[in-house]
């Protein structure tokens, strides 16, 4: 049996419980539930069960810079918003969110090894993402409901293995 050598680490992760689900507006926080999700991220990294950030990135968008908080409090590694990993703009074709999805999983992968990354963003991201990430097997993202993580081992070869999949409570 062959053994993978892992080079780093990523956890895509959806934004907390927003305050109003059924308003899009990008500038919505979270509401009192999607603060207890961001805590728990914290507590979960905090106890090992998550592996400890050496990079936190996230949307523009205030949701998910807020996901991330209590983790940046904790760990006091900075977050890192990138426009990559942005929700797709209502301006922007299937064919140009493709491109930049891609830009971002390019980005994620161009870290050093031994690099543990968190991504948080929104459903399409995540979804898109999924679609188009080299996985070791294809698996059903199709739902993202909020506070959803998957916690990926990335090889040399830059195949995603899934290790660990969960949701924020």
């Amino acid at each position: 049996m062959l053994s993978l050598q892992i080079t780093m680490r990523c956890i895509l992760l959806r934004h907390g419980d927003k305050s109003n689900p059924l308003n899009d507006d990008t500038h919505l926080s979270l509401s009192a539930n999607g603060l207890l999700q961001a805590q728990s991220l914290s507590y979960l990294v905090k106890h090992n069960q998550l592996p400890h950030p050496t990079h936190l990135y996230s949307s523009e968008i205030n949701r998910s810079k807020e996901t991330l908080r209590f983790l940046q409090e904790e760990t006091h590694v900075p977050i890192h918003s990138k426009k990559e990993f942005d929700l797709q703009d209502s301006h922007e074709n299937q064919k140009k969110f493709q491109e930049r999805v891609q830009r971002g999983i390019h980005f994620i992968i161009s870290h050093p090894p031994d690099s543990v990354l968190y991504v948080c963003s929104h459903q399409d991201w995540l979804y898109e993402s999924t679609q188009l990430i080299p996985l070791n097997k294809k698996y059903p993202y199709e739902s993202w409901p909020t506070g959803r993580y998957l916690l990926f081992d990335i090889d040399t070869d830059k195949i995603w293995h899934l290790e660990k999949e969960g949701r924020l409570k």
